[in-house]
C-alpha cells in the first residue's frame, strides 16, 4: 500500500485513510511532543477507572466544548491519554482514542481551528506503531473538521500559484493570504496538514528543498479540493486490505465453523410465497438481452400486453425475470459490441441506456400487480465484472496515484494484475450484491465524478461509487441507515437514492434481485391441507467445461437423478433461464428440469451483415450455428398444482396471433401407451383418464380424442407370453378385447348431449401394434377403437352422430405433391393449429441423438419433411413412456409419459419410465397449454360416472383393501391389497378370458 515517498505516505487506520508524510521530505515542521514518565497517580490506574476519567473529560467537553483548559478542556483530555497511553492495551487504546475523536468532534462544532490543532496534537504525539493506535483516521478527521470551502480555497490557490513552478510554502500563503479564511491563515500548522492532505492525493509534491510543485494529475485537473480529496480518502479505504488468517486455527471446532460461515455467506437465496388456492403459476421472461440488436424487444410488449389481458385466475402468480441486459463488452469480447443497437448517429446502446430501458420493464411488470423476483443473469455478472475493473482503475488512480492520466484501455494483463488486487474480491462482490440491484432499481448506472459535477452544476464532483460504499459500510458496521444519512452532505442526498440501497436486512416491496434462488411455495390444496414445494430457479447450470448448447438440460438432468437415486431432497424442479431454448422433462417421482427460451430472434441475425452476426458471435446466431435450429423470441409460464398437474403455458408470437383468432377453447386429450396384456399395464389409472375426459373436459368446452398407438401389448417381441403369463392376457384378441371392456364400461352412462363436444376421434397404431404379425397378416389391431367410438356415437334413436367424419383409423398418408404412402399419423387443423400426431417420431436411437432426449427428434423430422411441416404447429408423439417437451422455433413438440410402470426392457437398459398422460389445450384467446397428468393426478382423482364410480363398485362388492395405498400399490401383482376399482378390473380381466364352450 506504499505511494511515492514524495507524494505521501498511507497508514492504517479503522478504516484504512490517507495520512501526511511527518518528514524532513514533505517540508512540515511540526512541533513534535514526547510522552513523559507516568506519575504515579495514573501508573496504578486500573482500566475502569481510566476508563471512566476519560469520560467525565468527554461528558464535560460536550457540555461546555470551550471549558477552561485547567479546567479539563479537550487538551487536558489529551494530555491524560497521553500520560497513560503506554500502560493500556491495544484493545483500550482503540476504545480510548474514540472518546478522544469524539471530544474533537464536539469541540469542531464550535470552534474548527482550535479542534484541527488539537487532532494534529494528537495525531503527531501518539506513536503510530504496529501496536497500539493502529487506527487513526488523519485525512478523513480532517476533511470533516475543515468546511469544504476551505479546501476548495486552499486547492484553489495551490493550483493558481503552482502552475508556473514551485514555490516554498511562506509564498504561497503570502502571495493569497487575502484568499484564505481568515480564521485559518495565521494558523500554518493547520493549513500544512491541509497542504499534505493533497501531497497524499497525489496533487502536489515537496522537494528536499521545501519547495511545493504541482503533480501532472494536479496540473491535468480542473480543480482540486475538498470533494477530490474525499475521493482520494474513500478509495484509500476501499482498496486497502489487511494481509491475515481467517482467524486463528487450533482445533477441528474452529475449522468445521470457518466452513459452516462461509456456507452460510455464500447460501443460494431463498424466497417464500404462501397462496390460499391449490396451485402455483410462475412466468419466466429470460435473456431479454436489452441491447442486443436481435432482442424481439415488440414481442416482449405484446407478451406483457397479453398478461395484463388475461383474467385474473389465468394470471402467473410470480415472474421470474433474468438477463435483461446484454452488457456493454468493455473489456471482453469486444467484437461483440458489433451485435449491440446503434442508433442514427452511430452511437450504441451501451450499459446505461440498458439499465434506463430494464426500468421502464420492470415498472410494466410491476404493473401486472404480481409477484416479481429478479435472477441476476451471466451478463449481469459481466457487467458487474467491467464496473469492477473501472472502479479498481478509478481508486488506484484516486487513492494510488498509480497513473497520471486515465486509461480507458486495460490490457489483459492488467485486467489480471487488478484481479491480484486482494481489494478485488471484495469490490467485485460488492458489485454484484449491492451495486447491480441499486442500479437496477435506480434505472441507471452509478455516475463518476465528471457526471455528479455535471447534474450538480458544479458543487460536487466526487464518484458516486465512493459514495454509495461509504453508506454501506457505515451501515454494516451497525449504524441506523438513518443516522448515517443525517452524517452525509446534502449533495451527496441529491445524487444517492437512498431507497434503492439494498442494505443489509432490507425488504422491497416492489421487486426481489435473487443470484439464483430457492423459491419455497405453500398452497392450500383442495382438501384443505398445506402443500411445500421448492423450486431452483438458476440463471445457468454448466457442470463442465463441455458445450451445453446441444442439451442445455443435459448436466441437470444427470443432478436430478442422482439426488433421487440417493435419496435426497429433490426439488419440484430445477429451472434453467440462460440457454434461450424452451425445453422440460419429468422424472417418475415428479421433478421436471426446465429450459426457457429467450427474446432473441434469430431471423434478425441471418439478416444482418456477416461483420454483426458471425464476428459479432451474437447469441442469436449461435443458436443457429450450434443447435442448427432458429431461435423464436418466447416465454413459458408453469403451473403446479396439489395433484402434481404441471402445465405449460407456451408464449409465442406466431401461436398467440392463433389462439387470437379462435373463439373457442378446446381441449386435446391422448390416449396411448396402455400396453394392456402387459404386467407394466396400470388399467386402474386409464379408466381414471377416461372419465377425465368425459366427465371432467367434454361437458367445459369442445374436445378432439387421438388414440395414438400402443394400447395393447400384442405380440411386439418373442418372450412377451414368458413375460407376461401372470397377467393372463397373451392372446391379442384378449387384450383388445378387455381395452373395449374397461372403455365401455366406463361411458356407459355417458351424457348423450356432452358427446356434442366431442369433435373428433383420431386413432393410428403403435408399434405394438404394427410389431404384431402386420408384415406377415396386414392386422393392424386398431380398427376395433373405431367401432367401440362409432357404437358410442349414436343417439337414442339409433341415428348415427356423423360418426364416419369423427371417428377415423388413419393408416395412410397423401402429401401436396402427389405422394401416396402407408404411415399411422395424424394432421388435424383444430381452432387454426395444425396439430400432428405420431406414435414416435424418429425410427432410430433410444433417445434424441448425441444423448439428447427423445423429443429433440422432432427437430429432425422437421428438418426432414421441409415444407410439408410448415402447418405443423403441435406434434405429439407417445413410445418413450417419459414426458417431455421442446420448441424449436415456432413449433411445440410433444413426448407423453404412459399409463404403464416399469417394463424389464427399461430396466435393463437404465431407463424409468414415467406414468403419466396429456392434455393439450388450444384457442380462445389464450396461450397454448401442454397439460402433463402424473401418478398423483391419477392417484388423487375420483371417478364421477359409469360403472367404475366408487358407489357403483361398493354395490356390485368391490370395496378397497384395508391397507391399500395407491402410491404403492400396482395392478399386476394380486397378493398386495387391493382397491375396490382394481379387483373389478381383475374381475373384467376374468371374464374376457373365460371362454365360452362346447360340450361333447
Amino acid at each position: 500500500m506504499s505511494i511515492p515517498a514524495e507524494r505521501g505516505r498511507l497508514l492504517s487506520g479503522q478504516a484504512p485513510q490517507l495520512t501526511p508524510q511527518k518528514s524532513e521530505a514533505n517540508g512540515a515542521s511540526f512541533p513534535t511532543i514526547h510522552i513523559g514518565s507516568v506519575d504515579g497517580r495514573v501508573r496504578n490506574m486500573k482500566w475502569p477507572s481510566i476508563q471512566g476519567r476519560a469520560a467525565e473529560y468527554a461528558s464535560l467537553i460536550k457540555e461546555a466544548p470551550l471549558a477552561d483548559e485547567k479546567k479539563g478542556g479537550l487538551n487536558g483530555l489529551i494530555d491524560f491519554a497521553q500520560r497513560i497511553w503506554g500502560q493500556i492495551d491495544e484493545t483500550q487504546q482503540i476504545q480510548l482514542e474514540a472518546i478522544v475523536k469524539q471530544s474533537v468532534f464536539h469541540v469542531a462544532q464550535t470552534d474548527r481551528v482550535h479542534a484541527a490543532k488539537s487532532l494534529i496534537t494528537w495525531e503527531d504525539t501518539i506513536p503510530h506503531t504496529d501496536k497500539g493506535n493502529r487506527f487513526p483516521s488523519h485525512m478523513r478527521d480532517l476533511l470533516i473538521i475543515i468546511r469544504h470551502k476551505d479546501f476548495d480555497s486552499v486547492g484553489t490557490l495551490l493550483q493558481k500559484s503552482l502552475r508556473s513552478g514551485a514555490l516554498p510554502f511562506e509564498d504561497i500563503i503570502d502571495e493569497h493570504r487575502d484568499e484564505i479564511d481568515p480564521q485559518l491563515v495565521d494558523e500554518e500548522i493547520v493549513i500544512k496538514r491541509m497542504i499534505d492532505c493533497f501531497i497524499g492525493a497525489g496533487y502536489v509534491r515537496i522537494a528536499k528543498s521545501g519547495k511545493i510543485s504541482l503533480t501532472s494529475e494536479g496540473m491535468n485537473a480542473s480543480h482540486i479540493g475538498h470533494d477530490e480529496l474525499r475521493n482520494a480518502q474513500l478509495s484509500y479505504e476501499a482498496l486497502d486490505t489487511k494481509e491475515g488468517d481467517v482467524r486463528k486455527i487450533k482445533t477441528m471446532d474452529d475449522i468445521k465453523n470457518i466452513y459452516q460461515v462461509s456456507k452460510e455467506l455464500s447460501a443460494i437465496d431463498e424466497v417464500d410465497m404462501s397462496l390460499d388456492k391449490p396451485s402455483r403459476k410462475t412466468l419466466y421472461l429470460s435473456e431479454i438481452l436489452l441491447g442486443n440488436n436481435t432482442a424481439d424487444v415488440d414481442f416482449l410488449d405484446k407478451t406483457i400486453a397479453h398478461i395484463e389481458s388475461m383474467p385474473q385466475e389465468e394470471k402467473p402468480d410470480v415472474i421470474v425475470v433474468s438477463g435483461l441486459l446484454q452488457g456493454g463488452f468493455k473489456f471482453r469480447q469486444k467484437d461483440r459490441r458489433s451485435t449491440l443497437v446503434v442508433d442514427e448517429e452511430g452511437n450504441v446502446m451501451d450499459v446505461n441506456p440498458q439499465f434506463q430501458g430494464a426500468r421502464v420493464i420492470l415498472d410494466k411488470l410491476l404493473g401486472l400487480g404480481v409477484k416479481i423476483i429478479y435472477n441476476i443473469s451471466n451478463e449481469d455478472l459481466e457487467i458487474c465484472r467491467d464496473y469492477t475493473i473501472t472502479t479498481m482503475q478509478m481508486m488506484k488512480k484516486k487513492g494510488k496515484s498509480l497513473a497520471d492520466t486515465d486509461k480507458q484501455f486495460v490490457a489483459y494483463w492488467q485486467q489480471d494484475q487488478l484481479q491480484q488486487d486482494k481489494a478485488w474480491d471484495i469490490h467485485r462482490n460488492f458489485q454484484t450484491n449491492v451495486v447491480f440491484e441499486y442500479c437496477l432499481r435506480s434505472g441507471r448506472n452509478l455516475r463518476s465524478a465528471d457526471k455528479v459535477e455535471a447534474f450538480t452544476n458544479g458543487r460536487l464532483r466526487m464518484e458516486e461509487y465512493l459514495m454509495l460504499r461509504h453508506i454501506y459500510q457505515k451501515v454494516l458496521a451497525g449504524k441506523d441507515v438513518d443516522d448515517v444519512w443525517q452524517e452525509i452532505p446534502e449533495t451527496w442526498k441529491e445524487i444517492v437514492v437512498k431507497e434503492n440501497i439494498p442494505l443489509p436486512g432490507k425488504t422491497f416491496t416492489d421487486f426481489e434481485v435473487v443470484n439464483n434462488v430457492n423459491l419455497r411455495t405453500k398452497i392450500k390444496s383442495r382438501d384443505g391441507s398445506t402443500k411445500e414445494t421448492t423450486d431452483k430457479i438458476w440463471h445457468d447450470l454448466n457442470l463442465g467445461s463441455g458445450s451445453m448448447y446441444h442439451n442445455p438440460t443435459f448436466a441437470a438432468e444427470a443432478l436430478v437423478r442422482q439426488w433421487h437415486s440417493e435419496g435426497k431432497n429433490a426439488p419440484q424442479t430445477i429451472t434453467i433461464q440462460h440457454q434461450q431454448l424452451g425445453f422440460g422433462i419429468g422424472t417418475a417421482e415428479g421433478s421436471w428440469v426446465i429450459s426457457n427460451l429467450g427474446f432473441t430472434n434469430s431471423d434478425e441475425a441471418i439478416e444482418q451483415k456477416g461483420s454483426i452476426a458471425s464476428a459479432g458471435r451474437s447469441s442469436a446466431w449461435r443458436h443457429i450455428t450450434t443447435r442448427r435450429v432458429g431461435a423464436s423470441a418466447g416465454a413459458t409460464m408453469h403451473e403446479f398444482t396439489d395433484d402434481q398437474r404441471h402445465i405449460v403455458s407456451v408464449f409465442n408470437e406466431k401461436l398467440l396471433e392463433k389462439a387470437d383468432a379462435s373463439a373457442d377453447r378446446t381441449t386435446v386429450a391422448f390416449w396411448m401407451d396402455w400396453q394392456n396384456g402387459s404386467v407394466t399395464a396400470r388399467p386402474d389409472l386409464q379408466v381414471k383418464l377416461v372419465d377425465m375426459v368425459f366427465s371432467d373436459v367434454l361437458p367445459q368446452r369442445p374436445t378432439y380424442l387421438f388414440l395414438a398407438g400402443d394400447m395393447i401389448h400384442g405380440r411386439n417381441y418373442k418372450g412377451m407370453p414368458n413375460e407376461n403369463q401372470h397377467i393372463g392376457l397373451i392372446q391379442i384378441d384378449h387384450q383388445k378385447k378387455f381395452v373395449k371392456e374397461l372403455i365401455e364400461h366406463s361411458l356407459q352412462n355417458v351424457n348423450q348431449n356432452d358427446l356434442e363436444s366431442l369433435k373428433h376421434v383420431g386413432i393410428i397404431s403403435g408399434n405394438h401394434e404394427w410389431n404384431s404379425e402386420y408384415v406377415t397378416t396386414g392386422a393392424v389391431h386398431s380398427e376395433y377403437l373405431r367401432d367401440i367410438f362409432c357404437r358410442l356415437l349414436v343417439n337414442k334413436n339409433n341415428e348415427s352422430l356423423d360418426s364416419d367424419d369423427r371417428v377415423v383409423f388413419y393408416d395412410t398418408v397423401a402429401t401436396r405433391y402427389g405422394d401416396f404412402l402407408k404411415s399411422w399419423v395424424v394432421k388435424k387443423d383444430i381452432e387454426g393449429y395444425g396439430v400432428f400426431v405420431k406414435h414416435l417420431p424418429l425410427e432410430r436411437g433410444g433417445r434424441g441423438g448425441g444423448n439428447k432426449p427423445p423429443v429433440y427428434q422432432a427437430q429432425g423430422l422437421y428438418e426432414g419433411l421441409g415444407d410439408l411441416a410448415k402447418d405443423i404447429d403441435i406434434s405429439v408423439f407417445g413410445h418413450w413412456h417419459h414426458p417431455q417437451y421442446g420448441i424449436f422455433g415456432n413449433k411445440i413438440a410433444v413426448v407423453s409419459g404412459a399409463l404403464a410402470g416399469l417394463s424389464s426392457y427399461e430396466l435393463d437398459r437404465g431407463h424409468r419410465s414415467v406414468i403419466g398422460a396429456t392434455m393439450i389445450h388450444l384457442g380462445g384467446g389464450m396461450p397454448p397449454e401442454i397439460e402433463f397428468l402424473s401418478a398423483n393426478t391419477f392417484h388423487a382423482y375420483d371417478i364421477k360416472n359409469g360403472y367404475f364410480t366408487k358407489e357403483n363398485l361398493e354395490k356390485e362388492g368391490f370395496i378397497d383393501d384395508r391397507h391399500f395405498d395407491p402410491a404403492s400399490h400396482g395392478f399386476a401383482n394380486r397378493s398386495e391389497p387391493k382397491s375396490g376399482l382394481q379387483k373389478a378390473l381383475w374381475h373384467l380381466r376374468d371374464e374376457v378370458v373365460d371362454t365360452a364352450q362346447t360340450r361333447l
